[in-house]
């Protein structure tokens, strides 16, 4: 059984000092305890608070693991996709730089015949001018 919150007995003493008659002190003061005790926590509304809040813990830590694990997949799948897509990016710019360096092969062997004929005619040219001047010298 709960306690008074407040000591009924003094506040009717202190009403009927006061100048009220005892029946309207002892209503006035029993309404009061009502709605004092009424308002106030027990022990079974504490433990029901107590049990609510491990409840709600519970439920929290639960919902709290299933967020972290729903995280955890979204994460390794980002992760995953991010690599492949990098993989994809490196092959493709392993393949255009492969291009890229045979098209460097080709354009560079296409300059080296030119530079060769160029020599060649440079050549002929300084071998008959040489001949020229052989015969003209005495």
């Amino acid at each position: 059984m709960n306690s008074p919150a407040f000591d009924t007995h003094a506040f009717v003493k202190r009403l009927t000092q006061a100048g009220m008659n005892a029946e309207q002190a002892e209503a006035l003061v029993e309404y009061q305890a009502e709605l004092i005790n009424g308002s106030l926590a027990n022990k079974e509304d504490i433990e029901k608070l107590r049990l609510a809040g491990k409840a709600d813990t519970e439920a929290l830590r639960l919902a709290t693991e299933r967020d972290m694990e729903k995280l955890r997949l979204t994460t390794a799948q980002s992760i995953e996709t991010l690599r492949l897509t990098t993989e994809k990016s490196i092959e493709k710019l392993r393949l255009e730089t492969k291009k890229d360096i045979e098209a460097l092969k080709t354009e560079m062997h296409k300059m080296e015949l030119r530079l060769t004929l160029r020599l060649s005619s440079v050549i002929i040219v300084a071998v008959g001018l040489f001949a020229t001047l052989v015969k003209l010298l005495p």
